[in-house]
């Protein structure tokens, strides 16, 4: 199963949990006891804008709840390059690790962006590299580099520039209900509609080329399986049979689809 099937499943799961046990409640209030210390310093930009790259990867090494980014306010310096990084004072601050970067433009709207990880107490440098790619694209940039860090740390790669799907109900229940299924980042920004109906909407699955996605869709009064293009938009009802239709799943090469079917009486 892919990261993203397993994100999308997730994120479904999440969609439906609450309307399953509504009278239940769980509290998530602690994470990991020995969360590594680690410093994202601002990158060094053109134009002193660091919006899309070191909060990103703080809020995304966060939220893995394995680091505790140490906030911009409390370093007592801001180096971009790794000569500039004296320990001692990251020592001090019970920082384990340290990033630095910096950015600058290549061409008409290229942006390079070359970053380090240091070993604070080993004062040595673990990861050093350069992306080069549109502006516009900084948050990929950012999350790109988060998995490398996360990966190179804790030995386990990263999944931050995964794209996740999911089901947006409002208002359901009402006359007023509406059903979204929604593209984004795994931190949830940039999302944006592939889908909105008055229907409920089910079993969003990825293909494995990450190019299209199946899923149930209730528009017809009936339950249906479509597949919808992600770069064109264009959508393809492959069943709907009487009774039901649901589950769909791409096989590993993304040429057939497995469903769960109750057109001869029995679910198979």
């Amino acid at each position: 199963m892919t990261a993203h099937r397993v994100l999308a499943l997730a994120a479904a799961l999440a969609v439906a949990w609450p309307a399953a046990g509504a009278g239940e409640k769980i509290i998530i209030d602690q994470g990991y006891d020995n969360q590594t210390r680690i410093a994202v310093v601002p990158f060094g930009t053109p134009d002193d804008d660091d919006a899309g790259i070191a909060p990103v990867v703080s809020f995304d090494l966060a939220r893995s709840g394995q680091f505790d980014p140490l906030p911009p306010e409390n370093m007592l310096s801001l180096p971009t390059r790794p000569e500039e990084v004296f320990f001692r004072d990251w020592r001090v601050l019970g920082v384990e690790y340290v990033v630095v970067g910096q950015m600058w433009e290549l061409g008409e709207g290229e942006l390079v962006t070359a970053y380090h990880l240091l070993d604070v107490f080993n004062e040595r440098e673990l990861l050093s590299g350069r992306l080069a790619a549109p502006a516009a694209k900084r948050r990929d940039i950012a999350h790109r580099i988060s998995d490398e860090v996360f990966e190179q740390i804790t030995g386990i790669p990263g999944a931050f520039s995964t794209r996740i799907i999911y089901v947006l109900a409002l208002d359901a229940g009402t006359p007023y209900a509406r059903y979204r299924l929604e593209l984004a980042d795994s931190d949830g920004e940039r999302a944006r509609t592939l889908f909105d109906s008055d229907q409920p909407l089910l079993s969003a699955s990825w293909s494995p080329d990450a190019k299209r996605v199946a899923y149930v869709s209730f528009e017809s009064g009936r339950q249906a399986v479509v597949i919808q293009d992600l770069v064109t938009g264009e959508r393809t009802r492959v069943a709907e049979y009487r009774g039901l239709n649901g589950a769909p799943v791409f096989s590993p090469d993304g040429n057939r689809l497995a469903l769960v079917l109750s057109r001869d009486g029995n679910p198979e």
